[in-house]
């Protein structure tokens, strides 16, 4: 039951660099850019990937994270209400960093720089 908001990492495999500034936009369509998931982006080459793709990604997820990072303290969800209150650790933790890149514009887009999750 997983969704897009529980996405911790995502690994951006592109056949040619030239394809970022066209996949950033579905990347940040698809994972919004309130508190997206860290990522790499890698250019590793023509036929490379695949089955001739230009993009591929695998990512990591934990189930219900989105949801916890995003409930308020009135929402009626259970699991994220317990992990709230959980005195040791929390459920997952983002370092968002939004900015602007003068040195390398066509590299920013919607990630963040790191997650720490609870096992």
């Amino acid at each position: 039951n997983a969704t897009t908001q529980d996405a911790l990492f995502v690994h951006v495999y592109l056949s040619e660099i030239s394809h970022f500034a066209s996949i950033n936009k579905h990347y940040r369509d698809f994972f919004g850019t309130q508190l997206p998931p860290s990522r790499s982006c890698i250019a590793v080459g023509k036929d490379v990937l695949p089955g001739g793709r230009r993009v591929m990604m695998d990512c990591m997820v934990q189930c219900g994270s989105g949801k916890y990072l995003r409930a308020t303290e009135t929402e009626d969800d259970p699991y994220a209400t317990a992990a709230r209150y959980t005195s040791t650790s929390k459920l997952r933790d983002v370092l968002h960093v939004q900015s602007i890149s003068h040195w390398a514009p066509v590299c920013v887009g919607p990630y963040s720089q790191a997650n720490t999750l609870r096992s």
